[in-house]
Formats: structure tokens, C-alpha cells, sequence
């Protein structure tokens, strides 16, 4: 049967306020579940710079390919903050869509990948996209987890909505905890908006014009590339790690053309082109 917190145990419940004046107590690797609008974006950040502040060596893997807050839309991506001087991304993995269920297959190969590298912290944050509710929320976030196996899920729930995948869960740690009082509320507009900003930053950059052949490129998805219509952002890899992203011009039977910021340097590194489900809806 789901476990639902009764209204005495709901009381006794932590923040995320609570549990961010803990923070040097919490180590290995831990994953934050929540419904869209509970903070928890917010929250994997000031965890993670509060763990710097405590000198625990400490890694933050964004996995929200919808408002992806240290990279760009359609990626994942991680920092371990060494060198730098705001919170930005080490590596990301464009993924090619901002809904997680239509590649959950490649999101969870590059999420693995990822926590490959950050093992050696001592303490791994993963926040995760808002996709929560209903069986493709719960599919999701249990595929996930089971891959990922973290040591601690810490949810964050204004009621129960977190229950029906925690059900699924009895070999994992759970720490259920009630968002901020601070957490901002965006509507579906402003999520848009903010995808929006992001990519025009990036293509707002100076931007060649380059072509790879096809012969030794791997292409994914794999399948005909040729219909792919001019205009679609595109992610331009060295295995799984994307080098940058680019938008189509188009593919013949031998090549693809594409504009990019890519330094020219790199271009011998790309050995996989990426193809994503959109362009940018601001043309530039």
C-alpha cells in the first residue's frame, strides 16, 4: 500500500530550508524528485554551493532536459565547480528533445556516463526534470533511479504526489521534505521564454558555416537523415559528450552543412551528430 504522511508527521517534515543547514552531514549520491514549481532546481544549487563552502568535494548533474539550469534546452549536463567563477557546466550531452519521455533510452545512457566521471566526489548531487505525475512520470523517474541507484532520494512534496513512484522504491532511502516558502511559481509561458533565451545566447555568439561527410559520422537517432528540415538544432559530439550545438542548413547524400559557434579546432574531434525534434522558435 503507498505510504501517505498524515497531518501530525507532515508538521515534523524538514524544508528544504532545514535540510540546506545540514548540509556537511550528506554524502554519496543523491537524486531530488518533485513536481514542477517545488524548488528543486533552487535547491540542488544552493546544496551544492553550500557543499563548496564546506570543502566537500561535490558534483551537481542536471538531468531537467526541459529547464535545463546549468546548460542548454534538450541537454544534461554537469559542473564540479573547479575554475570557475558562477555556477556554468563542465560537460553536457545534447539528448535532442526537452520532453524526457521521447529519448529516456539515450538521457539515461548519457546520465550514467556522467556519473561515471563524478564518482570520485564525495558527494553527487542529481536534480531531475518535474515529469512526475501519472504512469510515464512514474515510469521515468523509476527507470531512472533504478539505473542510477542513488543512496539517498530526497523528494520534495507539497502533499502526496511523489507517493505512487516511492511505492515502487522499498530497496531505496527516501527523505520527503516540503518545498520553500520561497519558491517561485512560472507558468507554462515563462518556461517557454526561458528556453527561448537560452539557445538565442548561444547562437546570439559569431557563427560559422561548416559541413562534416556522412561516411564516419554516427548518427542518432539513427534512420533517414535527409527530410530533417533546415532549421533544427543539432548537437555535434565526440561520443557522448557534445562539443556544441549547431543549427541545420542541410544533408545531401554525402555531407551535412550546419552554423555553429564550434571552434574550428574541434571539428576533427565530432564523430556524432545529434539531431533534435525542434529549431529554435525565434529565428536568428
Amino acid at each position: 500500500m503507498p505510504y501517505f504522511p498524515t497531518g501530525e508527521e507532515r508538521k515534523k517534515m524538514l524544508t528544504v530550508d532545514d535540510l540546506l543547514r545540514i548540509t556537511s552531514t550528506l554524502r554519496g549520491v543523491i537524486m531530488i524528485l518533485g513536481e514542477p514549481d517545488t524548488g528543486k532546481s533552487y535547491f540542488a544549487k544552493q546544496l551544492f554551493m553550500n557543499a563548496k563552502l564546506h570543502g566537500i568535494d561535490v558534483s551537481l548533474l542536471d538531468l531537467d532536459v526541459g529547464q535545463q539550469s546549468l546548460a542548454y534546452p534538450g541537454t544534461i549536463a554537469f559542473t564540479r565547480g573547479r575554475n570557475q567563477s558562477s555556477l556554468g557546466f563542465e560537460k553536457m550531452s545534447f539528448i535532442g528533445s526537452i520532453n524526457p519521455i521521447y529519448r529516456i533510452d539515450e538521457l539515461i545512457h548519457a546520465a550514467r556516463y556522467f556519473l561515471t566521471v563524478c564518482l570520485n566526489s564525495d558527494l553527487i548531487i542529481v536534480d531531475t526534470s518535474g515529469l512526475v505525475s501519472g504512469p510515464h512520470g512514474r515510469d521515468l523517474k523509476i527507470k531512472k533511479i533504478k539505473s542510477l541507484t542513488p543512496d539517498l532520494i530526497i523528494g520534495i512534496q507539497r502533499k502526496d504526489e511523489l507517493e505512487h513512484i516511492f511505492v515502487e522504491l522499498t530497496n531505496f532511502r527516501i527523505m520527503r521534505i516540503l518545498p520553500s516558502h520561497a519558491t517561485l511559481i512560472k507558468t507554462r509561458e515563462q518556461r517557454i521564454k526561458n528556453r527561448n533565451e537560452r539557445l538565442l545566447s548561444y547562437f546570439s555568439q559569431t557563427c560559422g558555416y561548416f559541413s562534416l561527410g556522412l561516411r564516419k559520422l554516427n548518427l542518432k537517432p539513427e534512420g533517414r537523415v535527409h527530410n530533417i528540415p533546415q532549421g533544427r538544432i543539432i548537437g555535434l559530439n565526440c561520443g557522448i559528450e557534445t562539443i556544441a550545438l549547431g543549427i541545420l542548413e542541410w544533408v545531401d547524400s554525402e555531407r551535412i552543412f550546419f552554423r555553429s559557434p564550434l571552434n574550428p579546432e574541434m571539428m576533427r574531434d565530432i564523430d556524432t551528430v545529434v539531431f533534435g525534434e525542434r529549431g529554435l522558435e525565434v529565428p536568428i
